[in-house]
């Protein structure tokens, strides 16, 4: 199998997505089929031993095969890749994927419940793994009727795997055989216990957080910089209720028309100061909590905007909708210049913009809790209409948040639609132009966007990748899926041209084993 194309990215991305940075030698294709093999093994391991002839369906015992063991040890989901592509051109895709593991659990059971994180079931779901798979029903000695976001809620480090679940479409209400919901099966003690009740059981909330009430006021708080992202960057719950005691006001503003919950919002390490913020507005005035999840500063941002767009933790995202923020509110218009980028738009734009760390959980808990990917936004002045996947790829993504985005907003569909904004550039031209890496465009390729589309400015996506990709492996696969490459703009402007002028693209290489892209254009467009 020619793996050459897929191969040459997945290196280079293998060790962001990785859970450990260690460098470790894989075992050998003697060990594949094993969970130590899996520990250590990059795509490129996976590859060579599937060329070796490895099994993808060994005659062994339940849960004991690759993508068992793949899914519950790889630090990167992209071994996956690998396994199913090489299971589809075995004609072994269905067996592979669907094969029972032990007491008739999925393998979507196996990430849910043993997987180093929620990546796993991001790959799984977009190759068409179910995630609402059951254990057998009929069978009163099992489990029966547990899906995978039951397992999930049990992790200790479930949030964001309950998230990613929710996002690509789990039921966070559905029952098990024994009545059990998701939100009954969160451990007492684990940290995350809140945060997953925020994104499965919103009904009533303010009454799940009385008990912050009774928090132990620290007169340790630096009460005079409360009105800073400073204090609540490093703020206790405790210095935060003695900070409202002494008369601190959550609705007060600063210079920027902040409040204190825009600040716990985008900054707050601990996020129940934001459900000790809304709770006291609540005890004092029920209404008032609405006020302040809608109250805007000078950038017209709410505080959900606020931490979509400048926050580092999505535990915060959750309690804010889960108080009643709405993950769909548009920013209103502001009249001046310097914030007119922020114009019309929702908090799940802003959050494609999220320069932080934090940005792929942040959309993860979004797209849980109802944030809308087909939104457009309301610029105006001929740039609007974009959706927040044309902001992410403006923000060069990872392969995680793109096919996450991808498969909430198109959902197994292959065609998207709208796709283009105002200037009708798609996400691929947003793409390319960006230069982003070559799982990205392989992802919106797969998903139906075309090198071939035309923007107002008669530009393609094929155009941009001749123009700006620095990896010859972009262009290439943007030459492979064109059905139009020779097509030449109203300006003259030619692929032969723009690839003259990338300083990479133009190389030649000099042992002379591999193809120029022009060479490669020139196969499909003869002089």
């Amino acid at each position: 199998m020619n793996r050459a194309v897929n191969l040459s990215f997945l290196s280079s991305i293998a060790l962001l997505a990785a859970v450990s940075t260690g460098a470790q030698a894989s075992p050998g294709c003697d060990a594949f089929n094993t969970a130590a093999f899996f520990a250590t093994a990059t795509p490129e391991d996976v590859a060579e031993c599937l060329d070796q002839g490895a099994d993808l369906l060994p005659d062994t015992a339940p849960e004991d095969s690759p993508l068992f063991h793949a899914v519950r040890n790889a630090t990167t989901p992209l071994v996956l890749d690998v396994l199913l592509d090489e299971a589809l051109e075995r004609d072994q895709l269905e067996d592979v994927l669907h094969q029972p593991g032990r007491l008739g659990r999925s393998i979507t059971h196996i990430a849910a419940a043993e997987a180093r994180g929620p990546a796993m079931i991001t790959w799984l779901a977009t190759r068409e793994a179910d995630i609402r798979a059951t254990y057998d029903c009929n069978d009163a000695w099992r489990p029966s009727c547990t899906e995978p976001i039951h397992i999930a809620a049990h992790r200790s480090d479930g949030f964001l795997f309950v998230a990613t679940l929710l996002a690509l479409g789990a039921d966070g209400t559905v029952s098990t055989r024994f009545g059990l919901t998701p939100a009954e099966m969160p451990r007492t003690e684990s940290p995350s216990h809140w945060s997953i009740h925020a994104l499965l059981d919103r009904e009533d909330w303010p009454e799940k957080t009385l008990g912050l009430n009774d928090a132990e006021p620290d007169p340790n708080a630096a009460c005079d910089s409360f009105l800073t992202p400073d204090f609540f960057a490093s703020a206790t719950l405790g210095e935060v209720a003695f900070c409202l005691e002494q008369g601190a006001v959550a609705t007060a503003t600063d210079r920027e028309g902040n409040t204190a919950l825009h600040h716990a919002a985008a900054h707050a390490a601990d996020p129940r100061i934001i459900d000790l913020l809304l709770l006291r507005l609540h005890m004092q005035a029920p209404e008032s909590v609405a006020n302040a999840l809608q109250r805007a500063n000078q950038t017209g941002f709410s505080p959900l905007h606020h931490a979509a767009r400048h926050g580092t933790g999505p535990e915060a995202i959750a309690r804010l909708i889960a108080w009643g923020a709405d993950p769909n509110a548009l920013a209103p218009p502001i009249a001046e210049p310097r914030f007119s980028a922020d114009r019309g738009t929702t908090p799940l734009h802003l959050a494609a913009r999220n320069t932080s760390r934090a940005r792929e959980a942040i959309l993860t808990v979004l797209l849980a809790m109802g944030a809308s990917p087909t939104v457009q936004d309301h610029r105006g002045e001929g740039r609007g209409g974009r959706q927040a996947l044309h902001y992410l790829m403006q923000s060069r993504p990872n392969v995680r948040e793109t096919r996450l985005m991808l498969h909430k907003e198109f959902a197994g569909r292959r065609r998207p639609s709208p796709l283009s904004d105002d200037a009708r550039a798609t996400a691929l031209h947003f793409a390319t132009h960006a230069n982003v890496e070559h799982g990205v465009i392989s992802a919106l390729v797969r998903q139906g966007f075309s090198p071939d589309d035309r923007d107002s400015n008669q530009m393609t996506p094929l155009m941009n990748g001749a123009r700006f990709a620095t990896d010859e492996t972009v262009f290439g696969l943007l030459l492979q899926e064109s059905r139009d490459p020779c097509w030449v703009n109203e300006a003259g402007l030619s692929i032969p041209a723009l690839l003259a002028g990338n300083p990479v693209l133009s190389r030649d290489d000099p042992t002379g084993r591999t193809q120029t892209p022009l060479a490669a254009y020139r196969a499909r467009c003869p002089a």
